[in-house]
């Protein structure tokens, strides 16, 4: 039976995926702050606000993947932003390139908030380390509707995959020797252990980017 991202749990393979309430609210001073912005037009504002509420209620999905045999609940956050919400942000980009950026940041902060309202240690560093996606995580994601493209990114533009609960920061990261703020890019600490094949093309990280 195909399962769909409406379920509340599924199983494939050995690993588990399980659907997670989240209700993050719009923090106006984190999205100024990713933004890079100290002001926000009260219009905007208005409108950022009614958007987040409808991105969050419509097309918000969160899900916690649990390899099978898990100890102590320890597996993956899995947070990301239905196409539907990537269409709206190029519509806006079409009408006001400084509509499409405040659209585009909206979307970041929402996925990051709900992330980091489900792991507070990511309030200190604002970074999801990225652990490694194997075979069993990729066929995963295909059961709910996901895929990894050939840059070894999820199909969607806005999403977020981190360890859960908090397991450690950059030094757990498969991207700190391209993280321009990793902590650990560079020393042979940091040096990721050689893949497999099959993980190469995984090698990449589930982050929002801009079109």
């Amino acid at each position: 039976m195909q399962a769909t991202t409406k379920a509340k749990e599924f199983v494939m393979g050995k690993m588990i995926a399980r659907r997670i309430k989240s209700n993050p609210h719009f923090d106006m001073i984190y999205y100024m702050e990713l933004a890079g912005q100290t002001r926000v037009e009260q219009n905007l504002l208005v409108q950022l606000q009614e958007r987040w509420n409808r991105w969050r209620d419509q097309y918000l999905s969160v899900w916690k993947l649990l390899p099978e045999f898990a100890k102590e609940d320890k597996g993956y956050l899995l947070v990301w932003l239905d196409k539907a919400v990537e269409d709206e942000v190029e519509v806006d980009w079409q009408k006001s390139p400084a509509l499409g950026l405040a659209s585009h940041n909206l979307a970041i902060c929402l996925c990051m908030s709900t992330v980091q309202s489900l792991t507070p240690e990511l309030l200190d560093g604002a970074c999801a380390p990225l652990p490694r996606p194997d075979k069993t995580m990729r066929s995963q994601l295909k059961r709910m509707g996901l895929e990894w493209n050939p840059e070894g990114r999820v199909d969607r533009t806005y999403a977020v995959l981190t360890n859960h609960p908090y397991s450690g920061g950059c030094e757990l990261c498969l991207m700190q020797e391209s993280c321009m703020n990793s902590t650990t890019r560079g020393t042979a600490q940091g040096a990721e252990p050689v893949a497999e094949q099959d993980d190469l093309d995984a090698a990449a990280p589930v982050e929002p980017k801009p079109e």
